[in-house]
C-alpha cells in the first residue's frame, strides 16, 4: 500500500470510531431524565403570605437547631414591633440567615441552624494560658466562658492537649467536674 492510502485508511477507522462513540452516547442519553428548568413562579406559601402581613399580638416561634449535637431548642415569644406588619418577603429580608417554616397573619415560625453545640452543653478548651469552661448563648453561635479553672495548659498530658485544645464537650456539670478532678490529680 502507498503512503497516502495509509493515511486515508488511518483517518477512515478514526471517523468510524469517532462516530461510533458519538452514537453510543446519543443512545445512552435517550434513557436519561430531561434537565428541566426550575419554574420561577412563586410557591402558594409565598403567594398567600406576601398578601398577609404579621398581625399585632401574633406570636414568633423560632426554631434553633444545633448540628454538633442534634439537639432543637424552641423559644416562643409575642410578635413586637419589630415583627408587626412584616410581609413574608419583608420577613425574609430582615432575618436573610433564617428559613421561614410557616406564616400565618397570627404566627410565624423562623428556623436558624447553628455548626455548634446547644446551650445544655459544655465546651472545656484553652484559655489564654489556663482552661475555661464554656458554652453557647441561646438562639446565637456565640460561646460565653461561664467558668474558669487555674490549671495551665501547658501541663496537660499530650492527649488532653489535643483533645482540650479543641474543645472537649460534656453533657453536665458534674461530667466537668471529675474530669477537672482528674486533670488536676494528673498534673498536680
Amino acid at each position: 500500500m502507498k503512503r497516502s492510502h495509509k493515511r486515508l485508511l488511518f483517518f477512515l477507522i478514526c471517523l468510524l470510531f469517532v462516530m461510533a462513540a458519538g452514537l453510543t452516547g446519543y443512545i445512552m442519553a435517550q434513557g436519561e431524565p430531561r434537565i428541566v428548568a426550575a419554574d420561577p413562579s412563586p410557591t402558594t406559601l409565598e403567594a398567600d403570605a406576601n398578601n398577609a402581613r404579621l398581625s399585632e399580638g401574633g406570636s414568633v416561634h423560632w426554631i434553633y437547631e444545633y448540628e454538633m449535637c442534634r439537639h432543637q431548642i424552641t423559644e416562643t415569644t409575642a410578635a413586637g414591633e419589630d415583627f408587626v406588619g412584616l410581609s413574608f418577603t419583608q420577613l425574609q429580608e430582615k432575618y436573610p440567615d433564617a428559613r421561614i417554616v410557616s406564616f400565618e397573619p397570627e404566627a410565624v415560625t423562623l428556623k436558624r441552624i447553628f455548626s455548634c453545640y446547644c446551650p445544655s452543653h459544655y465546651i472545656l478548651k484553652k484559655d489564654g494560658g489556663e482552661l475555661g469552661l464554656f458554652h453557647t448563648k441561646a438562639g446565637t453561635d456565640e460561646q460565653e466562658k461561664i467558668k474558669e479553672y487555674p490549671i495551665s495548659f501547658d501541663s496537660l498530658p499530650v492527649d488532653e492537649k489535643e483533645a482540650v485544645g479543641i474543645g472537649k464537650e460534656f453533657s453536665s456539670m458534674t461530667d466537668v467536674g471529675v474530669y477537672i478532678e482528674k486533670l488536676m490529680r494528673n498534673s498536680g
